[in-house]
This record gives structure tokens, sequence and C-alpha cells, in this order.
């Protein structure tokens, strides 16, 4: 056979459901943790839901997400993070069952005053590929400081008149 064939998926994986996901919590490998062990709720390894996460309900290519899951902080740093998703990769946090990878983010570009909410979705399909859906949304969080401010603030007070007059 040839080797792009040998590594074609042999099994399928059921596809994912809000209503049909995995809400255990695991020790490290996706071991199952024995009833005498405590639940570590900051560890990569227990599911956290939408309200502990701050999340909200996600539409992806492929599925609609709740906003909760396996949830991983990368350091703050460049080697932090590496030393953080080495850790995740020896022990096989992204597996087979993996429906979708979230990769959240914000950065601030000063020369042009703008902050850019980054997501990065990956979403597993039944047949073991990852389908990227990147969603970038720049924001002005700080409207006012550069020398347009005033006349800003006076736009806005003619803006709020003009509605009620």
């Amino acid at each position: 056979m040839h080797d792009n064939i040998t590594r074609v998926p042999r099994e399928c994986i059921s596809t994912y459901s809000i209503f049909s996901q995995e809400e255990a919590h695991f020790v490290e490998g996706w071991k199952n943790r024995s009833l005498d062990e405590d639940v570590n709720f900051l560890s990569p390894w227990s599911f956290q839901d939408s309200a502990k996460l701050n999340g909200h309900p996600y539409t992806g290519l492929l599925n609609i997400y709740d906003g909760g899951g396996y949830s991983v902080t990368l350091g703050n740093t460049a080697k932090k993070s590496r030393k953080i998703l080495k850790q995740l990769k020896d022990h096989g946090w992204v597996d087979r069952p993996t429906s979708a990878i979230f990769v959240e983010f914000t950065v601030y570009n000063a020369n042009v005053n703008l902050f850019a909410s980054v997501v990065l979705l990956l979403e597993g399909s039944a047949n073991g590929a990852f389908f990227p859906y990147p969603v970038i949304s720049p924001i002005r969080l700080y409207e006012f400081i550069d020398g347009k401010g005033l006349l800003l603030v006076i736009t806005y007070i003619i803006f709020v008149l003009v509605l009620l007059y």
C-alpha cells in the first residue's frame, strides 16, 4: 500500500453534539480518575462549563459549541507556553475524539491604537481531519486618546441632541 493510504484513519469518530459532549474529570493522559482523588478544576484534564470559562455558544464551520470544555491557559512568555504545549502533547491532550481546539488571544497595535481579538478554531471531523476557522475582530477601545478625541465628543453630543429633538 502507498504511504498516504496507510496513514488514513481506519475508524470514524461519532460527530460532536452539545447534548452528548464529554463532561467527565480525568487525570493526566485521559485516564479515569479514581473516586478518592480530588478534582483539580484548574487541570486541563477537568471539564469546565461555559459559566466557569465565561464562554458563550460559538458557531464554527461544522458545529455549534456551548462554550465549555477542557481548557488550558498558556504562559505569558513563549518559553512557558512551549513548555505547557509540550506537556500536553506528551500526554496526548489532543486525541482522536477531540472535536475542536480554540486558541483565543488579544493583540494591541499602539501605532494605530487598535486591539484585535483573535479566535483560531480547528474543528475535527468524523474522519479525523481538522479544518481551520480563524476569526479576527478589530476593536478600538481608546477612542478619545489622539487629537480626534475632542471632535469625537462633540460629534457624539450633536448626535444625542438630534436624537432627542
